[in-house]
């Protein structure tokens, strides 16, 4: 927040956040004595424009959670956040990891199917632990067939698709963030190891434990499918979960995860100081993205700066509204001397 690289209205823009007076509809709703409409006004907008759009009640309720995480019209932002700060974190753990481990997914993440494709290519050597996909398919078969439907899955029954092939492709479609792999060296064992990132909302204290009970629920059919396919070959299993609050990032949860990749300690404070700042400019730049919604009819998609993929800063018609709009005494200062010295 002291820093002065980051701009006054981006910190302007993070106080107001942090004492809840953030601008946002459900704000202005209550300290206008709800004479102004709660409801998220980007929503209405696309569902206006997909034909979805019944009624004003129908709408959630526009704050500055809502902004940051489940607004429809701001998706695009928020897959590019969480994909910023993951590739941040990524990419310094492939450089700061210790010798021997392979890191997967470097370039963007992948499917299963197309992983699946690429591991024999990517790491020699595992062809003896039979990493087949009918072999893994068999292992998660049946906790997949017990996970719920949803609409579009209930849909494709109801066409005639059996629940099986639903959920053989449900499985395959899973998009881990990250594989790495420690192939096994004389007495120790191999490592197997799923990588993960959760954006996620930090209002509540147990948001670390919240996502990751989230992330390993999400990944426990593949989890224990890899575990009884290479587990009695003496390979050990794990995931690794990384999650980052949408304005903080847990220093103690941060530390354990990238030592358990053997990172050195003074390495770690350097990326964790990257990372935080990383955080901050992906808030910053959905806020931005939802002011260029509103004012000129179109989200701005986050594209990567030269310099390690920091989030650029993006003027947005409000931003120049408000920046012309702010008095400037400088100007008034040097207008005054002007006539001062026309007068003389």
């Amino acid at each position: 927040m002291k820093s002065t690289s980051v701009r006054s209205s981006d910190q302007r823009r993070m106080l107001q956040a942090n004492s809840h007076s953030f601008p946002s509809n459900a704000w202005i709703h209550k300290i206008k004595k709800e004479t102004e409409s709660d409801k998220c006004d980007l929503c209405k907008s696309l569902w206006i424009a997909q034909g979805r759009f019944n009624s004003e009640k129908d709408l959630p309720v526009q704050t500055l959670g809502h902004i940051q995480h489940t607004c429809e019209a701001l998706s695009t932002a928020h897959i590019d956040a969480h994909h910023q700060c993951w590739r941040l974190i990524h990419g310094e753990l492939a450089r700061l990891a210790a010798p021997g481990w392979k890191f997967l997914c470097i370039s963007g993440e992948k499917c299963l199917q197309t992983l699946w494709n690429d591991i024999p290519t990517e790491i020699e050597g595992l062809n003896y632990l039979n990493l087949t996909r009918d072999t893994i398919w068999n292992h998660a078969r049946d906790r997949e067939l017990k996970r719920p439907l949803s609409e579009t899955e209930e849909q494709k029954i109801q066409e005639g698709q059996s629940r099986e092939a639903i959920a053989m492709e449900r499985f395959w479609r899973l998009r881990p963030d990250g594989i790495a792999v420690l192939p096994p060296v004389g007495n120790k064992a191999g490592v197997f190891c799923i990588l993960e990132h959760k954006r996620m909302s930090d209002v509540c204290d147990q948001y670390v434990v919240r996502a990751k009970r989230e992330a390993e629920d999400q990944y426990a059919s593949f989890r224990k499918a890899i575990s009884a396919t290479i587990g009695r070959t003496g390979w050990q299993v794990e995931q690794i979960s990384f999650i980052t609050g949408a304005r903080s990032v847990n220093k103690k949860d941060f530390s354990k995860n990238m030592k358990f990749f053997k990172v050195p300690e003074a390495s770690i404070q350097s990326v964790y100081s990257k990372l935080t700042m990383r955080v901050f400019d992906v808030y910053a730049n959905i806020l931005k993205c939802m002011y260029s919604s509103r004012f000129s009819g179109g989200p701005i998609k986050l594209e990567d700066s030269p310099e390690d993929q920091s989030s650029p800063i993006t003027t947005t018609p409000l931003l120049r509204i408000l920046d012309t709009s702010r008095p400037d005494k400088h100007k008034r200062r040097k207008k005054e001397c002007q006539e001062a010295v026309g007068r003389n």
